[in-house]
């Protein structure tokens, strides 16, 4: 039982992940390129851009850690991304 809802907690921290990551990447393409004219997108688009990048840059010498500054850095991440971006786009743009 332990097992299954370990599984089940990977499961929701993932699609959280994936979620947030699409909502970065919406967000900087949005202050970033269409100002280029480039168009809008959708956060969906963002996801799906976000697999397709993640599915070619794939590293074979990668493993999964369980360490805990490897997952605080895998959840640290996109806000950091996204508050570099918002700082940038709030104070140069």
């Amino acid at each position: 039982m332990d097992s299954i809802i370990k599984y089940f907690f990977v499961i929701v921290i993932v699609a959280f992940m994936v979620i947030l990551n699409g909502f970065v990447g919406k967000s900087l393409w949005e202050w970033f390129l269409v100002p280029f004219g480039l168009v809008s997108i959708t956060l969906a688009h963002a996801i799906g851009i976000g697999l397709v990048v993640s599915a070619f840059s794939h590293h074979s010498g990668c493993k999964v850690s369980e360490e805990p500054k490897d997952v605080l850095m895998m959840i640290t991440r996109p806000f950091v991304l996204y508050g570099v971006g918002f700082g940038i786009h709030y104070y140069f743009m």
